[in-house]
C-alpha cells in the first residue's frame, strides 16, 4: 500500500524581517506568514527493512536528484547521531550540510533536522524515515516531514510533490530495479558489477572487486591499484595500503593516499582528515600516532619507518601531542608506550585532556 498526505496550519502570527540599504540607512519591514505543517508518505518496498535503510542512507546519489549546486559530485547520509546529510561539490570537499542525523536505528528509524532545500529560510524541518516488515520479504517505509516556520503560500503543496517524487518516482524503481543490490562478477579474468537481475552495472574492469559496503562504496584494483569506487563507478580515493589491501576500518576511519600523504576517510568514502602526514598509525581510543619527517624503508616484503619524531593526532586531525618522540605506540586501556633515546615509559590519555 503507498499512501500519501499533507496536513498544514497557518498560526496567527506574523514574523517580521527588517531589510537595511546602505544608501538610505533605511529599514525596509516585510511581515512573512509563520505557521506549520505536517507531511506523510507510506510506500512498500522489496527487500528487509535493514537492505532499505542501508539504500536510503550512505551515497544516494543515484535517486537523490535535487541540488543546491549545478553539477554536485555526491550526496550522501552519515547513518549516525550526529551524521550529516551532505552535497558535496567537488573533490576538494566544497559543499553543504543540508541536515544533521539526530535519531539512528539500523533498519528501524533514521531522523534527520534540517533545512535541505529551504536553507534560508527561517524554517525548522524534521524528516523521520520509520521501517518496518512488511510480509516475509518487503519493508514499509514511513516517512513525515514536520515543519515549522516561515511559510510562503503554496509551499507545503511543493515539499509535498517534491518528496512524493524522491520516494516514488526515484527511490522506488531504484529499489525495485536492484541497483543497490550490485554483487561483483568475472569475465574473461576481469571483475564488474551486477544487479540482482543480472544487468551488467559495471563493465568487468577491475583486476579485483570486493562487495559494496553499507554506505554504498567498494575497493578495487584497476590499472593503477587499489581505489575505492561509488556505485556509478566513479574514484573516490586511494587507500593506504596494508597487508597488500585497504587499510582497515578502526573507529570509522581508514587511512588514503594523496601526493604521497597520508589521511583518513571515513566509511562513506569521504576525507575526514587531510593528506598531510609521512606516516600515521590507525585511530585507538580516538587518537592516532603520527610522524613528521620520517621516512618508510622496505626490507624485502615488509616496510618499516624511520626517523623523524612522534606525536598524537584526535579525530578532528588536531595536534594533541606535538612530535617530540623517537617512537610512539597506539593507546590502549587509556595509556600508550613511547620513548626518547633509550628511555622507554608510558603516556596517560587522561593526562592530554582527551
Amino acid at each position: 500500500m503507498n499512501k500519501s498526505g499533507i496536513h498544514f496550519t497557518i498560526a496567527k502570527i506574523v514574523m517580521i524581517s527588517i531589510f537595511y540599504t546602505l544608501s538610505s540607512s533605511r529599514a525596509e519591514v516585510t511581515l512573512l506568514k509563520f505557521g506549520c505543517y505536517a507531511i506523510n508518505h507510506e510506500l512498500t518496498l522489496p527487500g528487509t527493512p535493514v537492505t532499505i535503510y542501508d539504500a536510503i542512507t550512505g551515497d544516494i546519489s543515484d535517486w537523490w536528484d535535487h541540488s543546491f549546486s549545478n553539477s554536485p559530485l555526491r550526496f550522501y547520509i552519515e547513518p549516525k547521531p550526529g551524521g550529516g546529510f551532505y552535497e558535496i561539490f567537488d573533490e576538494a570537499g566544497n559543499g553543504v550540510l543540508h541536515a544533521t542525523v539526530i535519531v539512528a536505528d539500523r533498519g528501524k528509524i533514521l531522523r534527520f533536522d534540517g533545512p535541505l532545500g529551504l536553507s534560508g529560510k527561517a524554517v525548522k524541518m524534521v524528516h523521520t524515515y520509520e521501517f518496518s516488515p512488511a510480509g516475509s520479504d518487503s519493508t514499509r517505509l514511513n516517512l513525515s516531514v514536520h515543519v515549522l516556520g516561515e511559510i510562503e503560500e503554496g509551499l507545503p503543496e511543493t515539499i509535498d510533490r517534491v518528496w512524493y517524487h524522491f520516494l516514488f518516482e526515484r527511490f522506488k524503481p531504484y529499489i525495485e530495479e536492484g541497483r543497490h543490490l550490485l554483487v561483483p562478477y568475472e569475465e574473461n579474468q576481469k571483475w564488474g558489477y551486477k544487479n540482482k537481475e543480472g544487468r551488467v552495472a559495471l563493465k568487468p574492469t577491475y583486476h579485483i572487486a570486493s562487495p559494496f559496503n553499507q554506505y554504498g562504496i567498494a575497493a578495487v584494483v584497476d590499472d593503477s591499484g587499489w581505489v575505492y569506487i561509488d556505485k556509478n563507478g566513479r574514484s573516490i580515493l586511494r587507500p593506504f595500503i596494508i597487508d597488500n589491501g585497504p587499510d582497515y576500518f578502526s573507529e570509522g576511519l581508514a587511512r588514503y593516499m594523496e601526493q604521497g600523504k597520508i589521511g583518513f576517510m571515513n566509511e562513506n568514502g569521504v576525507k575526514v582528515i587531510p593528506a598531510m602526514f609521512e606516516f600515521v598509525l590507525p585511530f585507538s581510543e580516538g587518537l592516532a600516532a603520527f610522524c613528521e619527517k620520517c621516512k618508510e624503508v622496505r626490507d624485502d616484503e615488509y616496510k618499516r619507518v624511520e626517523g623523524g619524531k612522534w606525536g598524537y593526532i584526535n579525530q578532528a586531525g588536531e595536534i594533541v601531542v606535538y612530535p617530540e618522540y623517537d617512537k610512539a605506540g597506539s593507546f590502549k586501556d587509556g595509556q600508550a608506550e613511547v620513548s626518547k633515546g633509550q628511555k622507554k615509559y608510558l603516556i596517560w590519555k587522561k593526562d592530554l585532556g582527551q
